[in-house]
């Protein structure tokens, strides 16, 4: 089944998924196979079924219930890809980046919340593929109007990034990251750092002592601040 579907041989590959199923109840895998070939077919009512079987069956299996609420979404059925989409909890799938995406586009298209937020995720789990950093960009671009708001930040705080420099040219480059492990390869710090307490509630302008020994003094101004989006978004297109 798994050779005939990935190959493109799809109108085989359903006969054999319901051939295994034999009228019967969904089966894992096959069925959520069946489901895919059916909704690729047209067949809307029936994919749906087997997914609302697949969901009762693996309750802890995301993928389906983020399949549903799309499929509900194509029919029409708003309310009922709206029940299944807050079915699917941030920390369910927080380390699947094609999942984070899935489920942030559904959310776009239904006018929920928490979109960027999700796409965020998504790119920071998926940094080498570049389908994932496209799809980013796509989600940015065609987020909802009163999401401008979270865009536009003036001080720094959990969400923002910050760009610092020195009167000897040295730059540096922060975001603090709330509800994420920080990368400090890139940048990243918890809003529990001694470096980002020293940061937060700042605005542009303003030096600040990142560092002070007996040796070195550290000071630096904050050139710039902006959403963690905004710069993700801009780094993204630049790289």
């Amino acid at each position: 089944l798994l050779s005939l579907f990935y190959s493109g041989a799809h109108r085989q590959a359903l006969k054999v998924a319901e051939e295994q199923r034999a009228g019967g109840p969904a089966i894992p895998i096959i069925s959520a196979i069946e489901a895919h070939l059916l909704e690729e077919a047209g067949d809307l009512a029936g994919a749906e079924r087997l997914l609302v079987e697949l969901v009762g069956k693996e309750p802890d299996n995301p993928d389906h219930r983020i399949r549903l609420a799309y499929l509900r979404y194509r029919s029409g059925d708003y309310e009922g890809s709206k029940q299944a989409v807050l079915g699917v909890g941030v920390d369910e799938i927080k380390g699947n980046a094609h999942q984070l995406l899935a489920l942030a586009k559904v959310r776009a298209w239904l006018d929920l919340d928490g979109v960027l937020e999700l796409a965020y995720r998504a790119r920071r789990v998926g940094f080498d593929n570049a389908d994932i950093h496209q799809a980013y960009v796509s989600l940015v671009l065609h987020r909802k109007r009163d999401q401008d708001a979270t865009l536009q930040v003036e001080r720094i705080r959990p969400g923002t990034t910050v760009h610092l420099e020195g009167d000897d040219g040295r730059k540096q480059i922060f975001t603090v990251v709330e509800g994420l492990d920080a990368d400090l390869h890139r940048g990243e710090l918890l809003s529990s750092d001694p470096v980002a307490l020293k940061l937060l509630g700042r605005t542009a302008g303003e030096m600040v002592n990142l560092k002070q020994t007996e040796l070195e003094t550290v000071t630096l101004r904050i050139a710039k601040i902006e959403s963690q989006y905004v710069y993700a978004f801009q780094e993204t297109l630049l790289n």
